[in-house]
Parts: structure tokens; sequence; C-alpha cells
């Protein structure tokens, strides 16, 4: 994805798509392109789109496709125009610009009613308590939706000129035939043999077995699920390796990473070495290295809830401030809606009471985030000090498995998931 704090340039690639990955799940509409030995990455929601593009793959045929490139030089994909049949149409920034103000404006209105049907229904009653938790939780919704949709119009707006070019060169070149050049042939790819398994380290009988395991990716599946009682969702890929399936649990809530795998896909894998009772065949990824781009994901969300004799520390070291950062805004915005309620909805002389209530309730608050984020101060300290708990042993061990360095000092980019 183009980074808003990067400047991009528009530009057109000639050739063959040598090769087209399409992440799972395939609803998302994340692909990787390789037309002529360059990358593009990007997004093709329409699904008929991407069998477009998957023809012409498979018959070598010729295209024109227009990117974005960033400074760091990765191409995004903008469009795609073939010599016969249809092509990929970008994503028109003045259409995107009315969508965003059009969600926009629905989530402000949705976070807007509620507020308002909050205020006026106070708490006087335990069925208006819990009415107004609902309504609160609704007004919370429409300001994240909000929220996202001004930050996608602010991202089309820094990059306008070059959205706006690329859209004109579009024009420019639908009636144009791209350029014929020599068909290639791709030398083939042996799949090198799986290594030998680690066996567990530090002596410790009771860490669970771990092993590293190289192959292809094949009947790879993708499942969303969402946790008991309304909480956190995640999402389970399924997939087999050799003759033996797996299963790999990421978190699927907002801003959290999301992997990018296809059928196919080369991968390094540090594994749970074990199958275990009552879960059926699949065994739990620790952590994917993909071969085809280089990402790396190390899991901590699937193992929080279940498995927590094998499980390594549920919050990443990169994870951890986004979720206090995250725990703080809705201390805070409960702490908002509290001093409005409490003004709006009181009496005069309610209101002489009302900032020692809510120096109160800002103590409290802050004494609860200090509760969720101290825990994790002191166990890294211990960690440094060379006292790590079991599962900063398990997490170790993951990164030691596909050498990764140590999750303080890793030698590649991580991304926890």
């Amino acid at each position: 994805m183009l980074r808003s704090s990067t400047a991009v340039t528009p530009g057109i690639l000639d050739g063959r798509i040598e090769q087209l990955r399409v992440s799972v799940p395939t609803p998302m509409g994340d692909v990787h392109l390789r037309v002529d030995g360059v990358p593009v990455t990007g997004t093709i929601e329409d699904a008929a789109m991407v069998r477009t593009v998957r023809g012409l793959q498979e018959q070598s045929a010729p295209v024109r496709v227009g990117v974005l490139t960033d400074e760091a030089g990765t191409h995004h994909f903008s469009w795609l125009i073939a010599r016969k049949g249809p092509g990929v149409p970008p994503r028109f920034y003045l259409d995107e610009r009315r969508n965003g103000w059009r969600s926009a404006g629905i989530g402000l209105l949705l976070a807007t009613v509620c507020l308002g049907a909050a205020w006026m229904l106070g708490i006087s009653s335990a069925w208006r308590a819990i009415s107004l938790a609902v309504l609160l939780a609704f007004a919370l919704a429409g300001v994240v939706f909000t929220g996202v949709s001004l930050h996608a119009l602010w991202f089309n707006r820094l990059h306008r000129a070059a959205i706006l070019q690329s859209e004109a060169a579009y024009r420019a070149h639908s009636g144009k035939p791209p350029a014929v050049t020599p068909v290639r042939t791709p030398a083939p790819v042996l799949d090198a043999a799986p290594p030998p398994a680690t066996s567990a380290g530090g002596g410790d009988a009771e860490e669970p077995p771990m092993q590293r395991v190289h192959g292809a990716l094949k009947d790879l599946t993708h499942e969303s699920v969402r946790s008991a009682n309304s909480g956190p969702s995640y999402g389970l890929y399924r997939f087999v390796v050799g003759q033996q399936p797996y299963l790999m649990r990421v978190g699927e809530n907002l801003g959290d990473v999301k992997p990018f795998l296809a059928e196919g896909d080369l991968v390094d894998m540090a594994v749970h070495a074990a199958d275990r009772p009552g879960a059926g065949p699949h065994r739990l990824v620790y952590a994917l290295r993909n071969l085809e781009d280089g990402r790396v994901y190390v899991c901590h969300h699937g193992f929080r809830g279940g498995d927590r004799r094998i499980s390594p520390v549920g919050v990443g070291l990169t994870q951890r401030a986004p979720m206090l950062r995250t725990v703080g805004g809705l201390f805070l915005f409960t702490w908002l809606l509290l001093a409005g309620l409490g003004w709006f909805s009181g009496s005069p002389g309610d209101r002489d009471d009302l900032p020692a209530l809510l120096t109160y309730a800002l103590i409290g608050f802050a004494a609860l985030w200090f509760c969720v984020a101290l825990p994790f101060v002191y166990l890294d300290m211990r960690w440094k000090q060379g006292r790590p708990t079991r599962r900063q042993r398990i997490l170790e061990r993951v990164y030691l498995t596909l050498g990764l360095g140590t999750p303080f000092a890793p030698t590649e980019r991580i991304e926890e998931v």
C-alpha cells in the first residue's frame, strides 16, 4: 500500500504478465504482478477483472500497466490495458472522492443520531442504562467509520496530482495496442527439500516441540471468525505443505497486519511439531516467511485464547504501542462522553459536583491504563535481564528456528499478526 508520507510518480510498464499472485481471501482483491521481471503490487476488487488478468497471464498476452511508483521504488498497480479484450480501469479520483464523502457523511450521521438519542435517554432506569451503552457503542463505530473515510480522502488528496496523471495516461493509451515483446520462458524452479526439524531448545522437556518446514502452499483457504460475545475477530488460514495440513491464525481487527498469501507460494515456517488433542489434523504455525515477497509473519493473536501451554507472548513487541494507544483513546472517549452527559442531563445542583466526579473518573481511567501498561514494562525488563518467562522463551525459539535473530534485535522486518 502507498504510504501517505511518500511522494509518488506515475509510470507505464509494457510487457507480459509473468506471474500473478492473488491473496487469500480473494474478496479483498490484493494482487501481486510481475510484468517482464518488474514486481507490481495493488488491489483489484472485482473478481471478474482478476479472472481477466489471469487469462492474460495464461495467454502470455502483451499488456500495458499503469503504475504509481513511490520513493522506495515500489510499483503500485493503477490500471491495465490489453491488446484484445477488456482490461482493468483505474479507480478514478472523482469516484473515490465522492464515495469517501458519502461514507464520512453516513458515519457522522450515525454518530450524531446515537449521541443525541443517548443524551435524551438518560440513565434513570436499568433498561435505559443498557440502551445508553448500546447507543454509545454505535456512536463510537460511527466515529471510527468517519475517521477511516476522512483518512482515505486525505490520502487521495495528498497524491491527487499523480493519480490524475495516471488517469490521463489511461485515457491516452486506451486506443493504442501494447507493444509486442518476445515471450520469455522462465527457468524451472526446483522445490528445495525440507530441512531437518529443529529440536526443542533449552533442554526444557515441557516446552512445545518446534519444527522448520519448507515448501509450497496447497489447498489454501481463509475463514473469518468472530470471537464469542462480539469480541475481536480473527482469520484462519488453512493450507497443506507436503502432505501435512497447517493452520495459521491472525488478527483481523482495525489496524491489524493483513498477510498476503497466495496458492502456490513458497514458504519457510516455524510450526508446532505435534498433533493437539481434539484439534484435528492441522498443526499450528508460529511464524511464516513468504519467499515470494520476503514478508515475515510472527503469530501472536491466535494464541491469546487457547493453546496456552504452547503459546508465545500474546501481544508482540510492535503491537503493544498501538494497543495501548487504542485503550487510552477509548478511556478518553468514555470520559468525554461522561462529562458531556453529566453536564447536559444533570440539574444545576448536580453540576457543582461534576468537576470532582470527573477528576476521580479521570484518575480511575489513568489507573486502569497503567494496570494494562505496567505488566509489559516489568516483564520486558526481566526479559532483557536474562529472566524470560515461559512464553518469552517460546518466542525466542520461534525467532531462532527461522533465523530471525532475537525479538529485541530481529535481522529482518517482522510483521506481527
